[in-house]
């Protein structure tokens, strides 16, 4: 339609250019009717086709993809409800942060387990297995692995030197100081102060 508008608009027009001679009125008539033509024929906006206004439904990201299928493979570590992963007692209430159980007196830990997304409770062995769980998931796995692996290095030359098994914050106090040494030659002054940051809270745990 939009082409055939086109064609009577420029016909007109030629035509009322050819009048102009012979009648100006008429010529000048043909002339302004060929030009609103020719406006409207541009200005036309074409219906979209009833055909092609289904709706699509859009796929996910292969990174989402990807990650959907690493969680459905992962085992749902913890509790949802307040039960004791140490003893399976009972608590008054779901504990929001690490604390001692009542019963026991061992230390409870409260995550969020990457399977579902759900706060759990949890021992401190599964913590770490939540912490690899959501290292699948990020696609960090490599970076998780050798994180740990130099962290048992650390441990073992810490009991080397200290005649007696280091405590975790041991561990992490004496990697953190060898990244500030890292972070100060490489003059990364966000990293170092991350790393103080986190040396901190280390001697924040150790008073409380």
């Amino acid at each position: 339609m939009t082409i055939v508008l086109l064609l009577i608009a420029v016909v007109l027009g030629l035509g009322g250019f050819t009048m102009l001679s012979d009648s100006t009125f008429f010529g000048i008539l043909l002339i302004v009717v060929a030009f609103l033509l020719l406006v409207g024929s541009l200005r036309r906006k074409r219906k979209p086709d009833a055909r092609r206004s289904v709706s699509v439904r859009r796929t996910p990201p292969a990174t989402q993809r990807a990650k959907r299928r690493s969680k459905r493979r992962l085992r749902a570590v913890g509790n949802v409800e307040p039960i004791c992963p140490h003893c399976d007692q009972r608590l008054e209430k779901k504990p929001g942060r690490k604390k001692k159980c009542p019963h026991c007196g061992d230390f409870i830990f409260v995550r969020t387990r990457p399977s579902d997304e759900q706060r759990v409770l949890v021992t401190e062995a599964e913590v770490e297995e939540i912490e690899e769980q959501w290292s699948i998931v990020n696609g960090t796995h490599d970076e998780y692995l050798a994180q740990k692996s130099r962290f048992a290095r650390e441990r073992v030359k810490l009991a080397q030197r200290f005649g007696r098994e280091p405590t975790e914050n041991d561990v992490r106090w004496s990697l953190l100081n060898q990244e500030l040494i890292q972070h100060a030659k490489q003059e990364n002054w966000g990293l170092f102060r991350n790393a103080k940051f986190e040396m901190a809270e280390i001697l924040g745990q150790s008073l409380f």
